[in-house]
């Protein structure tokens, strides 16, 4: 592509301190040079003008309001090198966000104003048994993975939500229902192709630019460069699973019969339960989803759900491990039910917490990791008390996700990655979602997230949070670099920035971001 004859159409301006935005028309390519580009390219440039814009910029959370300026839909890795240099050639470099499948929560992957990559054509994905590795695109997502991977008798590491992608699921760490078995998404990326701030084409891995290798393990999406594909690990699969779920009332006459059974659960069960079993801890007001035929809302207030799935075959092993689960709080367990699965896929397809259901909630959430030395007795009264306060028709849940199992015990030993080092050595993470459908109910909806995320990050024994599932409040500066990576891990990525995007290109909110000069 010629950007000479780009730069010559837009609009001539002087020299910005800063990126230039849509409402800066003095830096701003005129609608000339946008088409231009969109001639050039195998995808198109989508303007505020054009029929498609509503869904170009639509993201997942409808409770963000973020409006680029411009879209390009790109089909391959030489569209996303041409915007690119796009962006780099203007008089004023433009600023750029960048999204694969539109999962970013907190809105990270959409800048107002910017010129916006949209990756979600990029679908492709092939499977070599052979070399146990699956290859993908940005806009693929779990759904079409997990599928190929049935097919083909391995599993690959993914997450519940069937429409996230891999791309910034794995680069942010990734945890899903298998990671006790063989880490996270980040520890089973074998190569990455992507595209830099000079617009040029790299492959990062082992044996190719290592260290950048090591900072996109974990450093997280829209810092350094572009992700067009992925190499992941696969793993053969059991011929069988297992699944188990159990509930309890977490209030019955007045009486908060569940917090004991969750300090047990925190203390004593979960941490030993070998690496095959993996469980999710769910608290919610009541049955969202979830059956629990026993549950009775009139004398009971709040609901202890424990989701887990076991790596394997029906046996002995597995019995004897579940056997403290189905132990807890026998008095009050309203059910605690087996189930066999064909595959991972099958078990994926029934489980209720995997459904998005069909109205897509405002959402607002926080995240922290939960060490081994935590205060189980404050965790679990925390947790009672948040659920049962809440009113009675809320969708508001707490979301612990278990970790450790290979997650503390990566191949290739914990530096191998950016992955920070409270998220190592957590044997769980612990999440609060605040979910409703109405904007005027943004303002107490978010005030009840933060100050939630904020209790439980103040609890004894928790550190760090994850930057995937972050409170998006948390400020540069000291903050949720801190949260996120860890000093140490973090001066690291700002090196590995600095080599690979001089001049700051790549930038957004709670991202790595360049050493001030």
């Amino acid at each position: 592509m010629d950007f000479l004859a780009l730069i010559i159409i837009v609009t001539a301006s002087p020299v910005f301190a800063s990126q230039c935005v849509s409402s800066n028309v003095a830096c701003w390519p005129n609608e000339t040079a946008w088409r231009y580009l969109s001639g050039a390219i195998v995808g198109e440039v989508v303007l505020p003008s054009d029929k498609h814009w509503k869904s170009a910029i639509k993201l997942k959370n409808p409770r963000l309001n973020l409006i680029p300026g411009a879209v390009v839909m790109a089909e391959n890795a030489s569209d996303v090198a041409d915007a690119i240099k796009f962006a780099v050639s203007s008089p004023v470099p433009l600023a750029l966000s960048v999204k694969s499948t539109g999962h970013c929560y907190s809105g990270n992957c959409m800048s107002t104003g910017s010129l916006h990559l949209d990756l979600t054509r990029m679908k492709g994905l092939t499977l070599d048994t052979a070399a146990m590795e699956m290859h993908v695109q940005p806009g693929t997502n779990f759904e079409a993975m997990y599928r190929a991977a049935d097919k083909s008798g391995v599993q690959v590491v993914g997450g519940m939500c069937p429409t996230v992608g891999p791309v910034g699921f794995s680069l942010g760490g990734g945890h899903g229902p298998l990671i006790r078995s063989y880490g996270l998404g980040a520890d089973n990326i074998l190569s990455i192709d992507l595209v830099t701030a000079a617009g040029d084409s790299v492959t990062a891995s082992l044996n190719q630019n290592a260290e950048l290798f090591w900072a996109l393990r974990g450093g997280g999406g829209g810092a350094f460069g572009v992700v067009t594909s992925l190499t992941f690990r696969v793993h053969p699969a059991p011929k069988q699973l297992v699944s188990l779920s159990c509930a309890w009332p977490l209030n019955r006459d007045n009486q908060n019969v569940g917090e004991p059974i969750i300090a047990k659960w925190v203390k004593d069960v979960m941490p030993a339960l070998p690496d095959t079993w993996h469980f999710y801890t769910i608290a919610m007001k009541q049955p969202l989803g979830v059956k629990v035929r026993k549950f009775k809302g009139r004398t009971m207030n709040g609901l202890l759900v424990l989701e887990g799935l076991f790596n394997g075959q029906w046996g002995k092993d597995m019995l004897d491990a579940a056997a403290p689960v189905l132990g807890l709080g026998p008095e009050e367990q309203l059910k605690c039910d087996f189930a066999n699965h064909t595959s991972y896929k099958a078990w994926h397809d029934q489980a209720w917490f995997a459904n998005e259901g069909p109205i897509p909630f405002r959402t607002f959430m926080a995240s922290s990791f939960v060490q081994p030395n935590v205060d189980t007795a404050a965790h679990a009264k925390l947790l009672t008390e948040t659920v049962t306060s809440l009113p009675k028709f809320a969708y508001n849940m707490m979301f612990g996700v278990q970790l450790g199992g290979k997650v503390s015990q990566p191949t290739g030993g914990l530096n191998a990655t950016s992955i920070s080092p409270d998220f190592r050595n957590a044997f769980f993470m612990q999440e609060n979602d605040a979910d409703w459908n109405k904007e005027k109910d943004d303002e107490s909806q978010i005030a009840w997230a933060r100050s939630v995320g904020d209790a439980v990050a103040a609890l004894p024994g928790v550190s760090g949070a994850y930057q995937n599932e972050p409170d998006p409040s948390k400020a540069r500066g000291g903050e949720y670099e801190e949260l996120f990576w860890g000093a140490d891990n973090f001066n690291k990525l700002q090196q590995i920035k600095g080599v690979w995007d001089k001049k700051a290109m790549f930038d957004c909110d709670q991202c790595v971001y360049n050493k001030p000069e």
